[in-house]
């Protein structure tokens, strides 16, 4: 375009396309100031760099360029040093440039390869959930793939949802264990004290029955000993017996007198159940004996009756035939 402007951009001030703080005026220079040839309006014209804003000739400034940093996209009039500035910064836009694509193309590839690794693994995953359908590893069908692995991710979906209906299930038995945990818990905490009650009462209850048996042994020791001295008793009042049997005989004897029948003291041998029946009777073990059918104590220490109740006071039939009264005395005939 004439202004060398890109379409819709602001124009530029002043006459002359590039025109900036350098331009320099016509009338101020009378010889290009490159080559050093004089300027004159046929043969060498007066022309302007763009660029620089110099004035120059035209064989100094037969090239043409954009100047992008100045706002010119269109090739203008650029004087021969300003060409090739101008040349070695495209040089290194270039370069640049290059670079940039260079890094670019860089990332492209890796990034190719991560979405290749991808889409390697994808395969890997859509066969892993595809391996009932029989289908062989160098299928090239992506798309189809894909369709078959989302029908497959849509069972495995509902499916996963039936197990988590049943998981949900089992939490809830779960928590009915647990509270029936703590209920058992609870109740075997009260067993267990009333088991140890139990414990505390039988060890009470067997501290019972070993003084019970302390007792009864007690009590068998003084059996024994009470049977020790009804057998001593018994044999003593034996002894008494013969003792007594023997000195009425001896004194019938020297009287000269033949005793009648029912007059003659017939000793009986006291037994031990006898003597113990006795005692139980008077309330005490007395020693006994049983003489011509009547009861005498056995003498005491100072060879008195210690009961009082002798023969004839116990009903015993005299000699001389008198019959004892009810109060045990005896009355007469």
């Amino acid at each position: 375009s004439p202004t060398g402007t890109p379409p819709g951009s602001p124009p530029l001030n002043g006459s002359f396309v590039g025109r900036n703080s350098n331009w320099v005026p016509d009338d101020e220079v009378k010889a290009c100031p490159l080559c050093q040839g004089a300027f004159s309006t046929v043969h060498n014209r007066k022309h302007h760099c763009r660029a620089c804003g110099k004035v120059v000739c035209g064989s100094c400034s037969s090239a043409r360029m954009a100047l992008p940093y100045k706002g010119i996209y269109d090739k203008v009039r650029v004087c021969d040093p300003c060409k090739t500035v101008q040349e070695s910064h495209a040089a290194a836009s270039i370069n640049e440039d290059m670079d940039v694509k260079q890094q670019i193309n860089d990332s492209l590839k890796s990034e190719l390869k991560k979405r290749a690794a991808q889409l390697t693994q994808v395969r890997q995953f859509l066969f892993s959930i595809l391996e009932d359908e029989d289908i062989p590893e160098d299928h090239e069908d992506v798309e189809g793939l894909i369709d078959a692995g989302a029908s497959k991710l849509k069972q495995m979906d509902a499916s996963a949802a039936k197990e988590r209906h049943e998981v949900a299930k089992l939490l809830g038995e779960l928590a009915q264990l647990k509270g029936a945990k703590e209920e058992t818990e609870k109740l075997s905490g009260r067993l267990a004290k009333r088991i140890q009650a139990a414990e505390a009462d039988c060890q009470k209850l067997d501290e019972v029955q070993a003084e019970r048996d302390r007792a009864l042994s007690d009590l068998q020791e003084e059996r024994a000993r009470t049977d020790s001295l009804t057998s001593r008793i018994v044999r003593l009042e034996n002894e008494n017996l013969k003792k007594r049997a023997n000195g009425t005989a001896s004194r019938n004897g020297s009287r000269g007198a033949t005793p009648a029948p029912q007059q003659a003291t017939m000793a009986t041998p006291l037994t031990a159940s006898a003597a113990s029946s006795i005692g139980n009777a008077f309330g005490a073990p007395a020693a006994t004996t049983i003489i011509a059918g009547g009861l005498e104590d056995e003498p005491n220490e100072n060879g008195r009756q210690s009961g009082a109740r002798s023969a004839g006071a116990m009903g015993a039939p005299r000699c001389d035939g008198a019959e004892p009264s009810v109060q045990g005395r005896w009355g007469k005939g």
